[in-house]
């Protein structure tokens, strides 16, 4: 028993649901046609007994109109009327007060088929005989000259018939119902099961193909298809974290292969004979401090990357005013830089509120600030203008330093990319700023642009969607 039980376990999930779902519609489909069976069965005795007893009482009506002349010899002038109400297959009995039969009319039927049986009131039964069923009714007969028994006996040929023929629709019924009962089982299990070989089809590609496929279907709004939407849900953010961690992984490597290398190179000359030397001791141990500083200021630009790609919903971030957290940053950067000039224009902004994170602008403001500051080398200032356009807060920052060239500023937001890589190495850049900032932005639904002019100066302008109740 463990062992089949066991077995049936394993067998597949569409066998099992087009087995329990064929099973389930074969049992009330016999269920209703026996409900039926019963229900006709019993309508159909009721009609017979209806009728019987309404010839019953015209053969009363007849016989007590006799009045005195209802007596033994002259029974057998009723024998006309009589046989005028017995329809084939029916007999109509009278017996005396001993049971022995006194007048007996039949059509189509023997009267040794039911024994006489004198009845003291009024009865009506049905039984079976080998030939059939009889419906058989007894009445007492009484007058002033005679007494007795009126038999009614019906063999229901009629009516086995149709019960017969009702259970033979029924018994073929229940095979046409097995037969579509296990095609309507088949169709369900696998409309049921078909998503989930799909889903599975598809976990099979990903393992032999990566993590770029996805389930293919139809958005019905059912259970089945939200399973087919929520997995591929899932896999999108399991591609986005596989890809941010290969990202993040390379983009760590290709930069800091550079300084490890430069220190291991300092590390080897002193090693060989610099050790000795006190000028060489000195250069060697300034450049490796400079790129540790290099190393540390990379891998918390990393981190901050890392961590931009990764991001709140919109939704549940709160609308703020930026005005005061543009002009603490301006200020700060104003602290740090004594020698430059900020010229902070934030009024037409006004109340105006936009969906930020206040730390996550004033990141933003931080990076570009601080590549406004380290690229001005001629004029030192720095213009920050903020307005309102189109359902836009717009942010301004404009510096006057030595510009960026045409055919660089399509690439300047791509990761570690850097316009002069010498000049950025000696400033401390790494070509992760802007990256940072493009990518904080757009998750904000708003957009950066750098226009330069090279010799000239540089302005990046931030457009925010103001929130709708400012707008």
């Amino acid at each position: 028993m463990n062992r089949l039980r066991i077995h049936l376990s394993r067998l597949p999930i569409q066998f099992k649901l087009t087995v329990w779902s064929s099973l389930l519609l074969f049992v009330l489909f016999i269920a209703y046609n026996f409900v039926q069976y019963l229900v006709v069965n019993n309508w159909m005795f009721h009609q017979e007994q209806v009728r019987m007893e309404q010839v019953r009482t015209e053969v009363l009506n007849y016989l007590s109109k006799q009045g005195p002349l209802l007596n033994r010899g002259n029974l057998d002038k009723t024998r006309e009327f009589l046989s005028i109400r017995t329809d084939p297959n029916q007999m109509i009995r009278i017996l005396d007060n001993q049971g022995q039969p006194v007048l007996t009319v039949s059509n189509q039927f023997s009267a040794e088929q039911v024994k006489p049986q004198v009845a003291t009131s009024a009865q009506t039964a049905m039984t079976e005989q080998y030939d059939g069923n009889l419906l058989i009714s007894r009445i007492p007969l009484q007058s002033a000259s005679f007494s007795g028994t009126l038999e009614i006996v019906w063999a229901l040929k009629s009516f086995d018939q149709l019960v017969e023929l009702a259970f033979a629709i029924m018994v073929i019924g229940g095979g046409v119902a097995v037969a579509i009962s296990g095609f309507g089982g088949y169709l369900l299990a696998r409309q049921l099961v078909n998503p989930v070989k799909t889903i599975t089809a598809t976990m099979r590609k990903i393992r032999d193909n990566g993590l770029g496929e996805r389930v293919q279907f139809h958005d019905n709004g059912d259970e089945l298809s939200e399973l087919a939407l929520i997995f591929n849900e899932m896999m999108d953010r399991l591609e986005r974290s596989f890809l941010q961690q290969k990202r993040f992984v390379e983009d760590a490597s290709h930069e800091l292969r550079t300084p490890i290398s430069i220190i291991e190179g300092h590390l080897s000359l002193l090693n060989r004979w610099g050790k000795n030397d006190p000028n060489i001791l000195e250069e060697s141990l300034a450049s490796a401090t400079q790129e540790v500083k290099r190393l540390k200021l990379l891998v918390m630009e990393l981190l901050d990357l890392s961590k931009s790609d990764s991001l709140p919903s919109l939704s549940e971030v709160p609308a703020i005013q930026p005005v005061d957290i543009i002009q603490r940053t301006v200020d700060s950067m104003q602290f740090l830089h004594e020698d430059f000039t900020f010229d902070c224009e934030l009024s037409a902004i006004g109340t105006a509120t936009i969906r930020i994170k206040p730390n996550h602008l004033t990141q933003i403001l931080l990076i570009l600030l601080d590549n406004a500051v380290k690229y001005s080398d001629k004029e030192k200032k720095i213009v920050v203008h903020g307005s309102r356009a189109n359902h836009f807060l717009s942010l301004q920052i404009r510096d006057f330093g030595e510009g960026i060239p045409e055919s660089d500023l399509p690439y300047v937001f791509d990761r570690f990319y850097r316009v002069d890589k010498s000049r950025s190495r000696e400033k401390g850049g790494n070509g992760l700023g802007l990256s940072i900032a493009k990518r904080l932005v757009s998750h904000y639904h708003g957009d950066i642009r750098i226009e330069s002019k090279l010799g000239t100066g540089t302005t990046v302008t931030m457009l925010f969607p103001i929130t709708q109740d400012e707008k």
